[in-house]
This record gives C-alpha cells, sequence and structure tokens, in this order.
C-alpha cells in the first residue's frame, strides 16, 4: 500500500500546481481580439464584449441560471478530474480505496453549459459585481445562453478598460461627496468648535473659584479620550465639585449629540447633491 500512498501525494501535488498555475496570456489575447472584432456597432452599450477562459482544470466558462449551479458543476468537474489524474497515476489502484472515480457533470441537467476558452461572450455591465458576471453567448448548435459565471472564468480588453473607467468613476464619485460634505459641515465644525471652547472655559471658571488649585487635567480633551470616571478623579475638595461636574459632562455630551445629528444630515445633503439630476 506505500506506493500507493506516495501515487495519492504526488497527485494532490500536481492537481494544486495544475489550479494554481496563471492562464495562458497568448490564447486570452488571441480570443480578445476575436470577440472584438466579433462586436459590431449596434451592440447594446449596457454590454461588453468577453471571451471564455479555463480555470484549474476547467477548460472554459460554466454559464449557469444562478451562482450556485455554477458553485457545484464546477466542484464536481474538479473532483472528476482528480479522481481520473488519481487513477492514472496509481494505475487504477486508487479505486480499490475510493471505487469507481466520479463521472463529469452533464452541464445540461443543470441547465448550464461548458464554453470552451476562447469563446465570444458579452457581459452585462448592469448585472456584474465582480464575483461573478451575466453573460450571454451563442451554443454551437445556433441557440443563445444567458446566465451566470464567475469573474475568473471571461476575460477580454474591453473588459479591463470598462473596469477601470468604473475604478475611476467610484473614485471621483468619492471625492466629490467627501468634498461636498466638507463644504456642508465646516459651519457646524466652527460651530461645535466654540461650543465646546466655551463650555470648557466655563467649566474651568467655576471650578477654580470651588477650588483655587484646581488644575483640570484634561482639559481640550474630548468625552471619547477621556471617560466621565476619570473626569471626577481630578482633586476638587468643595462639597458642591460632583455637581459642577456632572453639569459640566452632560454639556459635553449634549454637544457631542448635536454634531453627531449634524454630521448625519450632512452625509445625507452630500448624498443628495451628488445624484445625477433627471432631465
Amino acid at each position: 500500500m506505500k506506493p500507493m500512498w506516495i501515487c495519492f501525494v504526488v497527485v494532490l501535488a500536481v492537481v494544486g500546481y495544475v489550479a494554481g498555475r496563471p492562464p495562458d496570456d497568448s490564447e486570452q489575447k488571441r480570443g480578445a481580439g476575436r470577440a472584438a472584432r466579433e462586436t459590431n456597432a449596434g451592440e447594446d452599450v449596457n454590454t461588453v464584449p468577453v471571451i471564455a477562459r479555463g480555470v484549474s482544470v476547467v477548460p472554459g466558462a460554466i454559464v449557469c441560471p444562478n451562482l450556485a449551479s455554477v458553485q457545484l458543476t464546477f466542484s464536481l468537474y474538479t473532483e472528476s478530474v482528480t479522481e481520473g489524474m488519481q487513477d492514472t497515476m496509481s494505475r487504477g489502484q486508487s479505486r480499490l480505496l475510493r471505487g469507481e472515480p466520479m463521472p463529469k457533470p452533464d452541464f445540461a441537467v443543470y441547465g448550464c453549459a461548458l464554453l470552451p476558452s476562447g469563446t465570444p461572450m458579452r457581459l452585462d455591465k448592469n448585472n456584474s459585481n465582480g464575483g461573478w458576471s451575466m453573460v450571454s453567448a451563442k451554443l454551437t448548435n445556433g441557440k443563445t445562453i444567458w446566465g451566470v459565471t464567475l469573474e475568473s472564468m471571461i476575460v477580454g480588453t474591453e473588459l479591463q478598460k470598462w473596469r477601470e473607467q468604473e475604478e475611476n468613476s467610484r473614485e471621483q464619485a468619492g471625492t466629490h461627496l467627501q468634498q461636498r460634505y466638507e463644504e456642508i459641515m465646516q459651519p457646524e465644525i466652527e460651530r461645535h468648535a466654540a461650543a465646546v471652547k466655551q463650555e470648557n472655559d466655563r467649566h474651568l471658571a467655576v471650578m477654580r473659584q470651588l477650588n483655587p488649585l484646581y488644575v483640570d487635567m484634561f482639559l481640550g480633551m474630548t468625552l471619547d479620550q477621556v471617560s466621565p470616571q476619570q473626569r471626577r478623579s481630578v482633586d476638587c475638595f468643595a462639597e458642591n465639585c460632583r455637581d459642577e461636574e456632572d453639569r459640566h459632562i452632560a454639556a459635553i455630551q449634549e454637544e457631542n449629540q448635536q454634531y453627531d445629528s449634524a454630521q448625519r444630515v450632512a452625509r445625507r445633503q452630500a448624498a443628495r447633491s451628488s445624484q445625477p439630476t433627471s432631465q
């Protein structure tokens, strides 16, 4: 049995290499050019040309009605190929432990199709999230299939350009949103800073009246940086020091709540102003 286990180790190493190796760039370039040539000028502007690409041991793109079916058939196909490689390398000895190898899945049973690498397809821009995408393609029988495939199973120069444009648009929108938010918040930021300073000055003046030796060790710090319990640890021997500390903490908390509320309102206003207006 020892030679058999050595064969299993070798099989696992080979499968790991096949699954981890990068796709063939030359095939991608040829297919991308072919997909671009087959794109007509009247194609839907909401789609982009792509080509099927193999992943791991799967020699193309799996297209199914839903993502779960893609993942299932991908797993079944990979397991079938792996068991076949085990049988080949162990000269059939692996069947003594495992039984007959699993057959490759019948994609049609799951409503799916395996499109060979290089097959031209169209990707729906409105149904793509970076992990999966909706695509359409013509089968060899002339019928058109429309469904989900994995992002790793498609490639194309136009796709890459579109992805970069989308990323740039998101970055620009985020920058504009942040700038608009800061414009809206600027008056509130200045008001909040002045209100906090005024309350801190008032509190310090009162505490020094109660105790001439009083020193606020936390002056200029917010309640996020120092807890109310820590503030109360400041030495003050007058009987009503605790009342003033409680009043000060409550005033700062109320001011912070008002500032937080203003932030939420500003975010909503900035988001609304950043949305495109309908013509």
